[in-house]
């Protein structure tokens, strides 16, 4: 028999289950039946055919992925396999699962490999920078994040003159920059299914062009867009028809109502906080709580999400029970609330995900078999992967169903195991270990780090945001509309707690050191992990010590493996495509890094509040700090700023607070503006040593690896005011004979100086001043340094016109090898024990 109603806190994915198995008193031959030949079959396998097409419908995805789009051969193999399976068991009455899973791994790749084979642009690719009048539907709702308009465009034709193009319907992805806060506030009430014109300029979406970075190309493609459009100004657009009624309209407005009223009985950064947590609003979440959450592991509590939809879902079915509807009733009205519970949190994928499984729960329930629960969840895993077998390369969709699974099997029999603990926190503690022990590999694969603070902050702050900050907020959104007086002062009262929570999870994101990175692992290193981990729990449990220890002893080699195939590297160095800016990661043999500069896109702080964005981009957020996860850097050794203009160092300060900094060298200017006064602000509290850089000076970080310093004069600098580009900081790497220089941004006068000054070994790298610019990088700088390669990092379509045509004659001239950021994403060199070796992410 199973017992219903145990509940169990849980904290990742879909975690929190209101149906958990009895204990069973299994016997050793539980796992296998007879059948009617007197023949032996796995029990488990009879019993659960959706578990077992799950698994083979998420190897059929990968499989086809992996060989390519071959639609007809997969269906074939999927039907005689099929046919030949469904004979073979009315004949022999065995077999069933083989043919189960191999009839499944078939089919879904021939579904994948005809879904892929469409995600196809009809677009010509002529059409690409080109300026064109876009006339079609908006499908989905409008985004304004400052002086920005986001939506997606169903396309009924591009028009260019007399040129006309088919849309074929086919999405593309519109940006619209907004010139007035007029237009602001007129952008906000557009809406979806509104029938529109305007001209834009049509762009592919830009692929990744940095290690560790979001792929955005690829991100839209599992979107099915391929194109961008970007345009100027609302008054651009035209109105062709206004948004006919329709039931996704009306769940648009509805959530504008409920956001105002969010806003109205919150102040920020709670408002937006709750607009994610209750309405799936992830944009209005405040950035910088954001980055708390995801580095304590809790990103999961930050908006709403398969555990909230499960809690939730739990709550609501155990009220109707206590007020006297039977179980059946009870679970047919959850499942008529669920799907209306989704519209209005705006379809997310994990809600759509966690209200697949919560309705099949329920339909368990109605059909009084709510102990088959994998059944269950193998069944939501084929169906979702239908709608959309993209889902299965998220991170989210893989972790959701992992950790689900795990919970079901496992929360169980460990939580026998931990008898020592008080017995309401044998659950809780039970399911965060197994959710940890699940997610480890996943987790670091794809975000390439992992909070082992995870386990402590889900167990003290997952409780009070699932049972009391949801529900109580749900409640008091509610009671605002009936007693505005009295949701109002509860709300100040909510959100004083809320406000008290987030500063402990502040506090504990500083913990730099409990959040390590780690590099991807490759994927046979996560097959093994679970393989063998999995040996072990199950050994464990079972009481057999000796496959207890084999096992636990190969899971532990996999904790401690380390990254293979670079110990000939010497040092590798990454040029970063941080747009108009400069930052470049250098790795020694031994392991220190070191950190040159780190600035991008300069940001102008808009006097105009309307303008600011809530997430624009930043070089260190977005591009500097998921490269050094990426690599599995744990701390900076020494971080040199050349000079503080704010294409330098805008981003040193997501990277200061991500990562321990050991010492950092500059110039002996006082900082010249607001940006770098901050930065060394926070370099002080964090008592980090500053050195000067004296002109002469070699520093050894290694045997055979140095740094020596050439510029400025720490006694005598040359800019005035805020010109600080003469006293860049003026550098040359050395490592076993390869020398690379780092000249910052100074102009020919400074180049002609430090000729005079020094001797000058042939340099390997350059990383070329200014961005390219005319006034450096003169001919006789090139003749004597005799350049191999040469690094430009610049902007696509800055407005400063880098790298000046007259460089880029200079070095085709001598021969010099040109390395581009704008055009070519980062430019990677390993210097090895064989000579040197040089990629770029975009070749």
């Amino acid at each position: 028999m199973n017992k219903f109603g145990r509940k169990q806190w849980g904290t990742h994915g879909e975690s929190v289950r209101f149906l958990v198995e009895e204990p069973a008193k299994r016997e050793s031959s539980e796992n296998v039946e007879m059948n009617g030949n007197g023949r032996k079959e796995g029990r488990w396998a009879l019993r659960r055919p959706f578990v077992v097409a799950g698994i083979a419908w998420g190897a059929g995805i990968l499989l086809a992925d992996r060989i390519g789009n071959h639609a007809a051969l997969f269906l074939g193999m999927a039907v005689s396999f099929l046919l030949s399976g469904v004979c073979y068991d009315y004949l022999f009455r065995e077999g069933r699962p083989v043919w189960i899973f191999l009839s499944a791994l078939f089919l879904a790749a021939a579904h994948f490999s005809w879904v892929d084979g469409q995600n196809r642009s009809q677009i010509p690719a002529t059409v690409e920078g080109e300026k064109m009048t876009a006339a079609g539907t908006i499908v989905s709702s409008p985004v304004v994040d400052g002086d920005v308009l986001r939506f997606d465009l169903k396309l009924a034709r591009l028009q260019q003159k007399d040129r006309v193009i088919n849309g074929n319907r086919e999405k593309i992805r519109v940006f619209l920059s907004l010139q007035t806060e007029e237009e602001a506030e007129k952008a906000g009430q557009l809406r979806r299914y509104s029938r529109i014109r305007l001209p834009i300029r049509m762009e592919k979406p830009s692929p990744r062009s940095n290690p560790g970075e979001m792929d955005y190309r690829a991100y839209l493609y599992r979107q099915k867009i391929h194109w961008t459009g970007k345009g100027k100004g609302l008054h651009s657009l035209v109105m062709v028809k206004e948004a006919p009624p329709h039931p996704v309209g009306w769940v648009d407005a509805w959530r504008k109502k409920l956001a105002g009223q969010l806003e109205k009985m919150y102040d920020e950064p709670v408002s937006g906080y709750l607009r994610g947590l209750l309405l799936g609003e992830r944009l209005e979440v405040d950035p910088e709580w954001e980055r708390q959450y995801t580095r304590l592991g809790l990103i999961h509590l930050l908006s709403i999400s398969g555990l909230h939809v499960t809690v939730l879902t739990g709550i609501v079915y155990y009220i109707l029970k206590w007020i006297g509807l039977t179980r059946e009733k009870a679970a047919w009205i959850v499942i008529g609330l669920l799907p209306v519970y989704a519209v209005l949190t705006g379809l997310g994928a994990p809600v759509v995900r966690a209200a697949v499984m919560a309705g099949l729960t329920m339909i368990a329930l109605i059909f009084r078999k709510p102990g088959d629960s994998l059944s269950f969840l193998g069944s939501a895993f084929c169906l979702l992967l239908v709608w959309n077998p993209y889902q299965l390369f998220e991170a989210g969709f893989q972790l959701s169903f992992l950790l689900t699974a795990g919970l079901i099997v496992w929360t169980e029999p460990v939580s026998g195991l931990l008898t020592w603990l008080p017995s309401p926190l044998r659950y809780p503690v039970a399911g965060n270990l197994i959710a940890e022990w699940l997610s480890f590999p996943l987790v670091i694969y794809h975000f390439h780090e992992y909070s082992f603070l995870s386990l402590p902050a889900n167990l003290l702050f997952a409780p009070v945001v699932s049972f009391v900050v949801l529900p109580v907020s749900l409640l008091l959104l509610g009671l605002s509309w009936i007693w505005e007086t009295g949701g109002m002062g509860a709300a100040g009262v909510m959100e004083t707690g809320i406000r008290m929570m987030q500063g402990g999870m502040e506090w504990l994101s500083t913990w730099k050191a409990f959040c390590p990175a780690f590099p991807s692992p490759p994927k046979w290193w996560i097959l093994l992990y679970y393989l063998f981990s999995a040996m072990a729990l199950w050994s464990w449990l079972r009481r057999g010590k000796t496959v207890f220890l084999a096992a636990s002893a190969a899971a532990l080699g996999l904790l401690l493996w380390a990254e293979p195939g670079k110990e000939d590297v010497l040092a590798r160095l990454a040029f970063l495509d941080v747009g108009q800016g400069d930052a470049t990661v250098i790795e020694t043999a031994s392991g220190q890094t070191v950190l040159v500069d780190g600035g991008g896109h300069v940001r102008y702080d808009h006097h105009e509040a309307w303008r600011r964005r809530k997430h624009p981009f930043r070089a260190g957020e977005d591009v500097i700090v998921p490269y050094l996860k990426s690599q599995g850097i744990r701390k900076i050794d020494w971080l040199i700023l050349t000079h503080g203009d704010q294409d330098h160092i805008n981003g040193l300060m997501d990277v200061i607070r991500r990562f321990p900094v050991q010492k950092v060298v500059r110039n002996a200017r006082l900082p010249a503006n607001e940006e770098e006064r901050q930065l060394m602000a926070e370099l002080y509290r964090q008592k980090v040593p500053v050195y000067v850089a004296a002109a002469g000076r070699t520093w050894e970080i290694e045997e055979g690896t140095g740094l020596t310093f050439l510029h400025p004069d720490p006694v005598r600098t040359g800019g005035k005011g805020e010109a600080t580009n003469e006293d860049s900081v003026v550098c040359l790497f050395s490592v076993h004979g390869i020398h690379v220089l780092f000249p910052g941004d100074i102009g020919t006068e400074t180049e002609k100086r430090l000729l005079r000054r020094w001797r000058w070994p042939a340099v390997d790298i350059l990383k070329v001043a200014h961005h390219g610019s005319g006034a450096s990088t003169h001919e006789t700088w090139l003749d004597v340094l005799k350049p191999k390669h040469a690094v430009i990092s610049a902007g696509r379509y800055n407005t400063y016109g880098h790298p000046a045509p007259e460089v880029i004659s200079r070095l085709k001239k001598r021969g010099i090898s040109i390395w581009r950021t704008d055009q070519q994403g980062a430019v990677i060199f390993e210097i090895g024990k064989k000579g040197m070796t040089v990629s770029a992410v975009k070749e």
